[in-house]
């Protein structure tokens, strides 16, 4: 679907989540992922991202916010990155991986690699709670076990609303912090323009970085 990874901040602050991502070059690991998110003493946090075409990612925008980074997925399978597998909640296949779990969570042992594996696994569906999970859409990537480092060259681009495109483009060169200092200024993109110009923008940054 695309040859790039997006993460978009969000909470009640994403502006801030995300310049503060930016000097890092950190993007936490957060909440439990995965099909053993609720085994207790395990390491299931994952830093997420969405491989989600750029003509869909003003939706994605409209669920967390207008800010974020995009990278190449080598950067991420670098760092032991991979796609989610969705697994629908009502397939045999979702039966069987929910046996492995339970039998792997009776041992606990932090070593089994299934704990390495199980935070890629997804169940969408609707559950007998009325809790749904049909997020399937947002085509995940994701870093697990550990937060996803990254330096400079290694952003393809970034999203922020337009208002703040000239700042950023002043700004980025200086952000060097947790970088190489190899800084080629990323491609600034909002999430929320037609699909028209977001295309143009990348034909453009392409041209000139040729």
């Amino acid at each position: 679907m695309s040859d790039y990874v997006v993460h978009l901040t969000k909470g009640l602050d994403p502006r801030s989540a995300f310049y503060n991502i930016l000097i890092s070059g950190v993007i936490n690991a957060t909440a439990p992922s995965g099909i053993a998110r609720d085994v207790a003493g395990m390491n299931q946090v994952a830093a997420c991202f969405s491989e989600i075409p750029v003509r869909e990612v003003d939706r994605l925008a409209n669920r967390y916010s207008p800010y974020g980074l995009g990278f190449h997925h080598e950067t991420l399978i670098r760092q032991g990155g991979a796609r989610v597998w969705y697994v629908e909640l009502d397939r045999t296949v979702a039966s069987h991986l929910v046996l492995l779990r339970d039998q792997h969570a009776q041992l606990l042992d932090p070593a089994d690699p299934f704990w390495a594996v199980a935070p890629f696994i997804e169940r969408p569906g609707v559950y007998g709670n009325g809790t749904q999970y049909e997020f399937e859409w947002e085509r995940e990537w994701r870093v697990a076990r550990s937060n996803m480092l990254f330096v400079a060259r290694e952003v393809a681009f970034v999203f922020a609303p337009q208002e703040e495109h000239e700042t950023l483009a002043g700004w980025l060169p200086t952000a060097t912090v947790a970088y190489d200092h190899q800084m080629v200024s990323p491609l600034v993109l909002d999430p929320r323009w037609p699909d028209d110009q977001l295309f143009a923008a990348f034909a453009r940054h392409i041209q000139a970085t040729q």
